[in-house]
């Protein structure tokens, strides 16, 4: 009934249980909910971020997934936007930050130097989470510079972003780095950019995969490096599938960047593998 109501009224529709029902979406919330309670069954999976030049691993994307017992493993589109409706994302958001922060200092203790990023909701960035953050990244023992927080570019405009710009200049001091994730795809003003806080663009992979060829892509591409550099932050490209694609973004002083070309997000294991092999490109072409 609600489905058709959506679609304009005046129809029908025949019933069918699937996973955007109401009653799914109840179901999957419970499930998530006991998760969180019994503290196991989300996972951290880490994609690298890679010198475009040498190959090797200056750090990972920390992405979630949640085992469910009954969809098994779970993307986060799958269901980070129902945390958000269900009022979950802040403890959901707490554990990825614990996970990374743990795993960040396993690293370091092994002796590989990478910093972790980390994809935070605009809700959470408000001062009680940012103290969180910094109380965990402590009691993990890492220092700030070990970690990136992400941000989509339509965060920037939400209201809470006042409030916090103060608190995200004193972190960035300490070495906390503020990367804007799909720049490009939202609505905020280019003015936000020139602020003490913010320190990396990433590149959308919609922009990405059209290159080398496409001239719209090139332009946009370039010129989004060139605003990059221009208001000294660093850019970083998502989405690099082919060699073409990596040779462009380091003709245009993109120096860092992700995607299928060097890993998949994989195990936090897998990554010591990858740095081990020291470069990506040859482990992957071996």
């Amino acid at each position: 009934m609600y489905s058709v109501k959506q679609s304009g009224r005046d129809g029908h529709k025949l019933y069918a249980f699937g996973a955007d029902t109401a009653l799914e979406q109840i179901s999957m919330a419970s499930r998530l909910r006991k998760t969180l309670d019994r503290g196991s069954g989300l996972v951290l999976h880490y994609q690298p971020l890679v010198n475009l030049e040498s190959g090797q691993l200056v750090g990972a994307e920390a992405l979630i997934r949640w085992q469910d017992g009954k969809r098994g493993l779970t993307p986060p589109d799958d269901f980070i936007p129902l945390a958000e409706r269900t009022g979950l994302i802040g403890s959901i958001s707490d554990w990825v930050i614990q996970a990374a922060c743990r795993q960040a200092s396993a690293w370091r203790d092994i002796g590989l130097d990478l910093y972790v990023s980390i994809n935070l909701p605009p809700s959470y960035c408000q001062p009680t989470g940012m103290n969180h953050l910094l109380a965990t990244a402590n009691a993990a023992g890492i220092a700030l510079d070990r970690l990136v927080i992400e941000v989509t570019e339509s965060a920037l405009t939400h209201a809470s972003w006042q409030a916090i710009e103060p608190k995200l200049a004193e972190l960035r001091k300490r070495g906390l780095k503020l990367a804007i994730d799909d720049f490009g795809t939202g609505h905020s003003s280019l003015g936000r950019l020139d602020k003490s806080w913010v320190s990396i663009l990433k590149i959308d992979r919609s922009f990405v995969k059209d290159l080398p060829d496409d001239d719209h892509a090139r332009a946009l591409v370039s010129s989004v490096v060139h605003l990059a550099h221009s208001l000294g932050l660093e850019p970083i490209a998502e989405g690099i599938e082919t060699e073409r694609q990596r040779h462009f973004l380091l003709q245009h002083g993109c120096r860092v960047g992700q995607g299928s070309l060097f890993s998949p997000p994989v195990t936090a294991a897998e990554i010591e593998t990858l740095c081990t092999a020291n470069d990506p490109l040859a482990r992957k072409s071996a």
